[in-house]
Order: structure tokens, then C-alpha cells, then sequence
């Protein structure tokens, strides 16, 4: 097989789908409650995140909200919005540390200049600006948050896009209530009777 075959599969020619999709759903899951949750995140995604200078577990959270953001959003503008946020923030986060600023005093002091001289050109292609890119351009629309009320991993890939539920576990409620509703219309109607 060639080459040229091999990287047309892949996300910008860096990623596999099925590893951006599960970096994704990982990523929006990602719990405040278990502080090794970042770490196991990076170290089982270390191919996309092997480009970036060491990233905190804060960073990673507030990277994590946005990208949350972008799942439950309405519409596609304001999904393609909160990717774009997502993006730049991460590139220019990783600009900043590069060059040995510190956001936080920049934005003190009223520099903004500075920061604009930072960000520049748009960064050359990364393996983490593949998943975003596949987010908005391929999956965004099956992004969807389980309608399961106790679902531990709310956020999922939906195989259909009226997908509601992310496994028959989290549908089951929602089903027996629908057939539970059903009986009791149709009962009436034939008198009881079976």
C-alpha cells in the first residue's frame, strides 16, 4: 500500500479517526473528581499531545469546558465558534510558554501587542488541530450528551444522529416509560382486552 493511501485516511494526514473520537469522548468526560483522570489522559493520548510543552491538569480542564461547550451547543456556528476557541487558545498557549511569557502578566499589564505579535501565522498542523479539525468538520453533529439521568460518561459519538442515548442501558428508562405510555393509550381502546 502507498503512502499517499495510507495518510489520506488519517485526520490531516497525523490521526486516525477512531483515535480522535476516543481522545474526544474521553476528554469531554474527564472528571474534576479523580486527579489522575488528566494524567491517564495524556499518557494513553501522548501521540497527539507529544508536540506540546508539558500541559497542566488545570489547562487540560479549561481546554476540557470548552470542548464541552462545543458539544452541547445548538447550532453549528456556535459549535464551530467554541472549537475555534478551543484551537486558538491551545496554540496560543503553547506559543506563549515557547517564548517564556506568561498570559496571565501580559494581559495585566495591557499588552496587547505582544500577544498579537505572539500568535502570528497560524501554527503548522498538529496532531491536537487534526481532532479539533475532525470535531467540526465530521463528528460535530453526532456529538450529543446522554439523555441517561445517572449516565457516568455523558458525552458520546452517536452512531445515528437522532441518537439520544449513548448505550441501551441509559435508553432503558426512557423506553419502558414510552411503552408504558403506549399500553395505557392503547388499553382503553380495545376495552382491556388483550
Amino acid at each position: 500500500m502507498s503512502t499517499s493511501r495510507k495518510n489520506s485516511s488519517k485526520i490531516l494526514g497525523l490521526l486516525e479517526r477512531h483515535e480522535a473520537e476516543g481522545l474526544l469522548v474521553e476528554w469531554a468526560n474527564l472528571r474534576d473528581d479523580d486527579p489522575r483522570a488528566c494524567l491517564k489522559l495524556l499518557s494513553h493520548y501522548s501521540a497527539v499531545f507529544k508536540e506540546t510543552l508539558p500541559i497542566t491538569s488545570v489547562a487540560l480542564l479549561s481546554y476540557r469546558d470548552t470542548l464541552r461547550k462545543a458539544w452541547d451547543a445548538p447550532d453549528r456556528r456556535r459549535r464551530d465558534w467554541h472549537m475555534f476557541e478551543l484551537r486558538h487558545a491551545f496554540a496560543l498557549s503553547q506559543r506563549l510558554k515557547a517564548a517564556g511569557e506568561d498570559i496571565e502578566q501580559l494581559w495585566r499589564e495591557g499588552n496587547r501587542e505582544r500577544m498579537l505579535e505572539l500568535m502570528g501565522p497560524p501554527p503548522s498542523i498538529t496532531p491536537m488541530e487534526a481532532v479539533a479539525f475532525y470535531f467540526q468538520t465530521a463528528i460535530g453533529d453526532r456529538a450529543k450528551h446522554c439523555g441517561g439521568p445517572d449516565c457516568p460518561a455523558p458525552y458520546f459519538i452517536a452512531v445515528k444522529r437522532w441518537q439520544k442515548y449513548c448505550s441501551p442501558e441509559c435508553a432503558g428508562p426512557a423506553t419502558r416509560e414510552s411503552k408504558r405510555q403506549w399500553w395505557r393509550e392503547n388499553r382503553a381502546k380495545n376495552g382491556g382486552l388483550k
